[in-house]
């Protein structure tokens, strides 16, 4: 075979690869860290208010849902391509023209779910922005998630 005919081989081979790779994957769950199973004990901080929550829920934004039944306070959000946003917490609010948003801290030490843009002090402690939408941010035992309103 000629040279050319082996890369297209070869073009056409990794092509196939790649569809049956991808075709195997639950595309939607693509970047979601696994969860940790059983009872975890987490705190969610809210403004002024700390919640510690004892939980077998798997993702921090099913944590909010059952959170926001049980005390009784407003909990909304958006679904979209990259995750769920949070777009009102309790007295945190996302302004319509994105001037005013709610970000998503935790103190979990895993690269995977790091955003290296910033970190905020609470307590005296660094605490790391959420990398992943609160939908793919697992609920790890012992872990603290802070959620703070921002502008421009």
């Amino acid at each position: 075979m000629t040279k050319k005919k082996l890369l297209v081989v070869a073009f056409v081979l990794v092509l196939i690869v790649s569809v049956v790779i991808l075709t195997a994957c639950n595309l939607k769950d693509l970047g979601k860290p696994d969860p940790q199973s059983g009872e975890k004990s987490i705190k969610i901080v809210i403004g002024a208010d700390i919640y510690s929550v004892q939980t077998d829920l798997e993702y921090v934004h099913q944590v909010l849902v059952d959170l926001a039944s049980e005390k009784d306070f407003s909990y909304t959000y958006s679904e979209g391509g990259y995750g769920v946003s949070v777009m009102g917490l309790k007295d945190l609010k996302t302004s319509s023209d994105w001037t005013s948003w709610i970000s998503l801290y935790h103190d979990i030490n895993d690269i995977t779910l790091i955003d290296t843009y910033g970190t905020h002090m609470y307590e005296g402690e660094s605490y790391f922005m959420s990398l992943v939408s609160v939908d793919k941010l697992p609920v790890i035992d012992g872990s603290t998630y802070l959620f703070v309103q921002e502008q421009l």
